[in-house]
């Protein structure tokens, strides 16, 4: 018998929410997670599907300052698409202002940014949604995941 040692934060292995991880120069913990957010958008979300909103907080552990919008927040459904999963990944968009993003300007070491990512995502996907974030190093969402940046993945539940 061979036994695998999974890390966490790897995705078979998510970091819980409402924990401390340590992750790229922050650390991160999801405060909550609302699978159903419609009722607080203005506009209803595209048929099939549904708003999910994700509080954060990140505290930035460098020397120096930090930019939080360089780190990219996405959420995948879990689920292979053999074993019924979709494998669908879903990018962020912006939140309506009764929701305030992460905020997006200079952090200074030991300083905590608290904030909303929010998302549309396919309805049939929300049972098994975890989040995946990754070092960007530039303006919010420049650099999109292609798999050379490492991903840290956390529970929605």
């Amino acid at each position: 018998m061979t036994v695998t040692f999974v890390p966490p934060g790897d995705r078979s292995n998510p970091y819980p929410m409402h924990a401390w991880e340590p992750t790229f120069d922050w650390e991160v913990k999801v405060n909550s997670v609302k699978l159903n957010a419609d009722a607080d958008f203005s506009t209803p979300p595209r048929s099939g599907h549904q708003y999910v909103v994700v509080n954060l907080s990140m505290t930035s552990l460098s020397t120096g300052n930090a930019l939080p919008s360089q780190v990219v927040y996405d959420i995948a459904d879990a689920g292979v698409p053999t074993e019924g999963g979709s494998a669908t990944k879903y990018e962020p968009f912006y939140c309506p202002s009764s929701l305030p993003p992460i905020q997006g300007g200079t952090i200074y070491a030991g300083e905590t940014a608290t904030g909303n990512v929010c998302y549309e995502v396919a309805s049939y996907d929300v049972s098994s949604l975890e989040l995946g974030g990754f070092y960007a190093y530039g303006p919010p969402y420049s650099t999109y995941y292609t798999g050379q940046a490492p991903m840290v993945w956390f529970g929605l539940e």
